[in-house]
């Protein structure tokens, strides 16, 4: 064959790296491809697989850093959080990191689910995603045009289920699609 010889890239597409990631059957696959490859993007995504074990992505300057869940349960705001890419953050991502409250918003959604370990519903979390304490700084966002929640997504993987809210939880109903 052609391609037994064939040099694989070091970053993969995005688009490629979320279809290999959608028909693995385990996330340890996932893991092991992204430490392989990295991805072609700046950005962050959230595997799951169908047992309920779930990782971040962080993906950077062709580096990938995994963010296991934290005893069962997992959440990302938007600041980086894998230590192999904090060198990679400029002056301006802290600057927009900040403004936006991301590293308390994800400690208080955090500590909102601790308080629900075990109960955890999507109703309970979709409660915990339009908390408002600590406001403007708080999980549910909606100061101004520049700092705003823009959705919320609540991901169900034993039940194949991801629920998605357009715009800040606490104005918009879930829409629930079947994965």
């Amino acid at each position: 064959s052609p391609f037994l010889n064939h040099k694989v890239s070091r970053n993969l597409p995005f688009d490629a790296f979320g279809l290999l990631a959608l028909f693995s059957s385990r996330l340890g696959d996932v893991i092991e491809m992204a430490r392989r490859h990295s991805v072609q993007t700046v950005a962050h995504i959230t595997v799951a697989e169908g047992s309920g074990q779930a990782a971040g992505f962080e993906f950077c300057g062709g580096k990938a850093a995994i963010i296991p869940a934290q005893k069962g349960i997992y959440a990302h705001a938007n600041h980086v959080v894998g230590k192999k890419l904090k060198s990679l953050v400029t002056a301006g991502n802290q600057i927009t990191s900040a403004a936006g409250a991301s590293h308390h918003r994800q400690k208080r959604l955090y500590e909102l689910m601790e308080q629900n370990r075990g109960r955890l519903t999507p109703q309970i979390m979709l409660q915990n995603l339009s908390d408002h304490e600590n406001y403007p700084i708080s999980i549910c966002s909606h100061r101004d045009k520049e700092n705003h929640t823009t959705a919320c997504v609540i991901a169900e993987p034993t039940r194949g289920l991801l629920h998605v809210t357009r715009g800040a939880p606490c104005q918009n109903w879930p829409i629930t699609y079947k994965l």
